[in-house]
């Protein structure tokens, strides 16, 4: 009851700040999401948990500052998950960004990012991920610094710093599980475009690796992990906004972690479909681990990992991910999404198998009001945060409505993260009557 209260307080809020949205000040950059629907077999603790929910998301709330030197932005996007008959479970989540660009010259610029997760359910809060992980108190913070200097209008050289935090809280388990875990990496890079269409960069990052909750199988009882290693990493890419797109990337860990990193994918768009696949063997370590290191053509492989709270750093994993999108007349959308994963581990005899899926039907009730309806898969053969299988369901519908100045597309976000940029994945013209 008093998490509704607040949505109301805050919608409030919000359409006083939709009066007055401009460029500089108030604005709104992701749509809100109303919806409802049943959670099936919802791990919590060592208990499964059935029961209808309602989710209220958003909207992003940014503060917005330009000038002909500066960029600035904060913003902050609220969620409401509620439960009909297990109340106890009920959850406020947050997440939270900050971005601030300066250009000292035409060629040189710093750029600050920050970004802070707290949430209860971290499976569905981390979008597409294959590490799977049961109900707790997730918090994930993420700050990363670029310097970037044009040695030509084409090239860019990057000198970077990143420093991720990760700590997961099971309190409902047997045994209340604490996984804590922090890296930091410095990173040089250069990239630009070869000629039209042809993309190519080059990157090399020193990572280190900390565990702090001293738990018994943390990364310090690992020989090498808490070792600094060494990384590079060459990635090309050819593209267009309509047509074939391709990308590939392939790199080399040194010292604490020794190993090697592949993926590759191919994108083909037309006017209003868009399908891809993608293949990928990287380390299992921290969500978002290079995404904020590097800028544009620069982010290498590593910069895709996904969190791995409870599974080593010297993991190896691999995965395939499939992508449809389709929009049919000016009011129907589809979009699938599939996820399949292997993480093998040196120090475990056991592979963890993943397969994660996700359906979801748009219908463009005005400009600004869509409606859906959505299904989503979660399975994995062995979870070692709590040594047993995970398997849920989540079967939804809802309404998501823009409160932009300008009418959004159909979709929220790539990976449903707050705070990103949702027209970024869609075809230039997707949306639009």
């Amino acid at each position: 009851m008093k998490s509704a209260v607040l949505f109301l307080i805050l919608t409030a809020v919000s359409a006083a700040a939709w009066a007055q949205e401009r460029r500089n000040g108030f604005a709104f950059t992701s749509p809100l999401l109303l919806s409802g629907g049943v959670e099936d077999q919802l791990l919590v603790g060592n208990r499964t948990v059935s029961d209808s929910t309602a989710v209220f998301s958003g909207p992003t709330l940014s503060l917005l500052k330009t000038a002909p030197r500066t960029e600035f932005e904060l913003s902050y996007t609220p969620e409401f998950q509620m439960f009909s008959e297990h109340t106890d479970l009920n959850a406020w989540n947050h997440a939270a960004g900050l971005h601030f660009q300066y250009r000292f010259t035409p060629r040189l610029s710093l750029s600050i990012d920050d970004g802070l997760l707290r949430t209860q359910d971290p499976t569905r809060a981390l979008g597409e991920t294959v590490f799977l992980l049961p109900r707790g108190d997730f918090r994930e913070n993420v700050f990363g610094t670029t310097l970037a200097y044009s040695l030509a209008p084409r090239w860019m050289l990057n000198f970077g710093y990143a420093n991720t935090v990760s700590d997961l809280r099971i309190e409902q388990s047997t045994l209340p599980i604490i996984s804590k875990q922090m890296a930091n990496v410095g990173t040089v890079g250069v990239g630009g475009l070869l000629k039209a269409r042809h993309r190519l960069s080059a990157t090399y990052s020193l990572i280190s690796f900390r565990d702090l909750s001293g738990r018994a199988g943390s990364l310090q009882s690992q020989p090498g992990i808490s070792d600094p290693t060494h990384s590079g990493a060459l990635t090309y890419r050819f593209g267009r906004e309509r047509g074939i797109a391709f990308d590939a990337s392939a790199g080399i860990m040194r010292g604490g972690i020794q190993s090697y990193l592949v993926s590759a994918g191919v994108e083909r768009r037309w006017r209003t479909v868009m399908l891809r696949a993608a293949y990928g063997r990287e380390i299992s370590v921290f969500r978002g681990l290079l995404r904020v290191v590097t800028t544009g053509e620069l982010t290498p492989a590593l910069g895709e990992t996904r969190l791995a709270s409870g599974v080593l750093p010297s993991s190896v994993l691999q995965h395939v991910s499939i992508r449809f999108r389709e929009k049919i007349g000016n009011r129907f959308g589809i979009d699938l999404r599939a996820l399949a994963g292997r993480n093998e581990s040196a120090s475990e005899s056991r592979h963890v198998n993943s397969l994660t899926g996700r359906l979801r039907l748009y219908f463009r009730i005005t400009p600004r009001v869509s409606a859906l309806v959505g299904a989503e898969s979660y399975d994995q053969n062995f979870n070692q945060l709590l040594g047993r299988a995970l398997e849920r369901r989540r079967y939804y519908s809802g309404l998501l409505v823009s409160l932009s100045h300008r009418a959004q597309p159909i979709e929220i976000t790539a990976a449903e993260q707050p705070g990103a940029d949702i027209t970024a994945a869609w075809p230039e013209d997707w949306g639009r009557e």
